[in-house]
C-alpha cells in the first residue's frame, strides 16, 4: 500500500509539473544558446538576439499541429516586428539537405513563412526538453525562458506571454 501511494505521489507530481509546462509557468532559467543557419540565408545567434523578446518555436514538417501554427507564428509576427520569431525545424535532413527538404515541402503546401526559420536538428531540441511538437519558447529580453507552450498557440495566447516576458525582464 506504501508503494502504491509513493507512486501515486510521482504521478501526481508529474501531472502538475507537466501542467504548468502546457500552461505557460515560467521555468525560469537562460535559454540555452544557438547559432543556426537560416532557410532565408545567413545564420542567426540567439545570443545575438539578447535585449529582445524572442519567440522560439520548435516544429517539424511531419506535424500537422506544427503546420497549424504556421500561419498564426506568421501573422503575430506581422502584427508585433519588435518580436524576433523564429521557427527552428528539428527535420532530419535526409539526402537532399534540410534545406532544400523544408523549402520543397512548403512550396508542395504553398506556405509561405513571414518569419525567419532556422535549420536545427533533434538533438538541439532535446538540448531545449522539448517533448512535443509544435513547442514555443517566450524568451525575455534579457534571455531567460520566461514561458513554455506545448501545441498550438493563438496570438493573444502569444501577446500575453510576451507582454509577461518583456515585464519580468524589466524592459
Amino acid at each position: 500500500m506504501a508503494a502504491v501511494s509513493r507512486w501515486r505521489l510521482v504521478g501526481l507530481g508529474l501531472a502538475a509539473w507537466l501542467a504548468a509546462i502546457a500552461c505557460g509557468a515560467p521555468p525560469e532559467e537562460a535559454a540555452p544558446v544557438f547559432t543556426l543557419p537560416a532557410l532565408d540565408g545567413g545564420q542567426v545567434s540567439l545570443e545575438a538576439l539578447r535585449g529582445r523578446p524572442v519567440v522560439v518555436d520548435f516544429w517539424a514538417t511531419w506535424c500537422d499541429p506544427c503546420v497549424r501554427q504556421i500561419p498564426i507564428l506568421g501573422a503575430f509576427q506581422e502584427s508585433h516586428p519588435e518580436v524576433v520569431v523564429l521557427g527552428v525545424s528539428v527535420d532530419v535532413a535526409g539526402e537532399e539537405g534540410l534545406e532544400r527538404k523544408i523549402t520543397r515541402w512548403a512550396a508542395a503546401q504553398e506556405i509561405a513563412f513571414r518569419y525567419r526559420i532556422l535549420l536545427g536538428s533533434p538533438e538541439l531540441g532535446d538540448r531545449w526538453g522539448v517533448v512535443g511538437y509544435p513547442s514555443l519558447f517566450v524568451i525575455g529580453p534579457d534571455g531567460v525562458i520566461d514561458s513554455i507552450h506545448q501545441g498550438v498557440a493563438t496570438v493573444e495566447q502569444l501577446e500575453e506571454a510576451v507582454d509577461r516576458a518583456v515585464a519580468a525582464a524589466g524592459t
